[in-house]
């Protein structure tokens, strides 16, 4: 009942919804020399230098390896800006919260739309890179990935209403967050197989929830597939979870 009546304002406060969303995109990028580039440098210069050490140090194939850290980066960066972006949400909104009655859900979920947006742009620009290096294929598998970024974005969202009310009462939150966030990146397969590591170690990913929404997009992307029922279930169970302990 909750989660409907969530949707429900979300509909009703749509037009606050984008207003928020360009006073997201106003605030970013007001005085930067090269504006929504960011968006795509910063992913691209990663996975450009991540590709380059790999393959020189472990002889890993350019191609492969490129293909394989693309759709980890999108998804990983998707959940992580998703979160630090909504830790703050209520702090840095607080006066207008407390001068008029607005929805809770509106602030978390305007910022995790704007992470949507800043993700799709680094898919287009990542997408044109690997085409250039031959090293993906257009398939029909690729309908699949805007399913991909819905159960990631309701995951994101109920995690993000959790830790942005936290965040009221902890104001150490996101730096602790921050840290978290950059160990969770090595516990994720985004550039590590987890072929090659020790069984022990390759327990980590299956009990990273991580892991299965990098595989709805890494399934398509780099394996020409569908995702198999088993992870499309064990997202859809994880993200409907975290709405419901969310709101």
């Amino acid at each position: 009942m909750k989660i409907k009546n969530n949707f429900s304002e979300l509909i009703k406060y749509k037009s606050f919804v984008k207003e928020q969303i360009r006073h997201l995109i106003f605030i970013r990028y007001r005085r930067t020399l090269f504006g929504y580039l960011w968006t795509l440098l910063n992913p691209l210069l990663i996975m450009s230098v991540t590709t380059f050490v790999f393959s020189s140090i472990y002889k890993a194939d350019i191609k492969e390896f490129a293909l394989y850290m693309f759709p980890g980066i999108l998804a990983f960066n998707f959940f992580r800006d998703s979160i630090m972006q909504s830790a703050t949400t209520y702090l840095d909104n607080e006066n207008l919260i407390l001068k008029i009655y607005v929805p809770r859900v509106l602030f978390p979920f305007s910022r995790i739309v704007f992470v949507t947006l800043d993700n799709c742009l680094m898919f287009i620009a990542l997408s044109i890179i690997i085409l250039i290096i031959g090293g993906s294929k257009i398939s029909v598998s690729l309908i699949f990935l805007p399913l991909s970024y819905l159960l990631l974005f309701l995951f994101c969202l109920g995690i993000s209403l959790i830790i942005s009310v936290f965040t009221v009462f902890f104001r150490d939150l996101p730096h602790f967050l921050s840290i978290s966030l950059q160990i969770l990146f090595f516990m994720s397969p985004v550039f590590l197989r987890p072929t090659i590591l020790p069984s022990k170690l390759n327990l980590l990913f299956k009990f990273n929830p991580l892991s299965y929404y990098i595989d709805l997009f890494r399934s398509p992307i780099m394996q020409s597939n569908f995702p198999t029922l088993q992870t499309i279930l064990i997202c859809l169970i994880l993200s409907i979870s975290s709405l419901i302990f969310g709101s």
